[in-house]
């Protein structure tokens, strides 16, 4: 759902791109969250091929909500490691993902 708010409008195929797995992995996550009513496809004006994605009310309500919650946890964690340290586990979380994305397949 973060993924479709940061990217309203996105197409299937981008946001797979972005997340990093298949478009048919994605269909069926995006099938789930429209089944439950926290997002919407809709048809492109400019290419009625295309379904962009975009998050329904309840699922902006539900993400917020969601992001709280996760703030809240990870409170201990970012008063214990302080600015600094967060930001490198941040940066060395990320090359963690970059190494992941590149040795697939």
């Amino acid at each position: 759902m973060a993924l479709v708010d940061a990217n309203p409008g996105s197409s299937q195929a981008a946001l797979a791109t972005r997340a990093g797995i298949t478009g048919p992995s994605l269909v069926g996550i995006i099938d789930e969250l429209e089944r439950r009513g926290l997002v919407t496809r809709e048809r492109s004006a400019e290419d009625r091929r295309r379904n962009m994605l975009v998050l329904s009310p309840t699922g902006e309500e539900t993400m917020h909500r969601l992001f709280a919650e996760v703030t809240e946890i990870e409170a201990p964690i970012r008063d214990a490691l302080g600015p600094k340290d967060m930001a490198q586990l941040a940066h060395l979380l990320e090359r963690a993902l970059t190494a992941l994305a590149e040795n697939k397949g």
